[in-house]
């Protein structure tokens, strides 16, 4: 963590929200990775489905 971050909580905030970002898209891409490998015809896995889109406007 930066000093910053000790310092001003503000920037410690930041610094969460920037930790939690970095780790949902990790697991965005195992998740992706798992459905590319079952697709593909890799047996045995248990993959998450696929994040639930917004309705589309309109």
């Amino acid at each position: 963590m930066p000093p910053e971050a000790v310092r001003s909580e503000t920037a410690g905030i930041a610094h969460d929200i920037a930790i939690e970002g970095w780790g949902e898209r990790g697991w965005t891409t195992v998740r992706r990775l798992c459905r590319w490998a079952a697709d593909n015809g890799m047996k045995g896995l248990s993959c998450p489905p696929p994040p639930e889109l917004p309705p589309r406007p309109g």
